[in-house]
């Protein structure tokens, strides 16, 4: 959980940067973006122990998705 928290929060540092060429290259990357899904459509544990770690990393890759315009949401990053 730790790396996959490291990683989607990377990810969602470099959306937000708004380099378009670096959005495009990763928003066209499919086996990203199904890892990204994969992560955000994740069920989180009701353990009190790992909710809140499990809930935030849920949480920061689906704002990876709203930023590439994949959740359903309309806002998202021009590129």
């Amino acid at each position: 959980a730790t790396f996959q928290h490291i990683a989607v929060w990377t990810l969602l540092q470099l959306f937000e940067s708004e380099d378009k060429s670096l959005i495009n290259l990763i928003g066209t990357a499919e086996d990203i973006i199904e890892q990204i899904k994969g992560i955000a459509n994740r069920q989180v544990d009701t353990e009190p122990d790992m909710e809140e770690d499990e809930g935030e990393v849920v949480n920061l890759a689906q704002r990876c998705l709203e930023l590439l315009g994949q959740s359903g949401s309309k806002a998202h990053i021009e590129g």
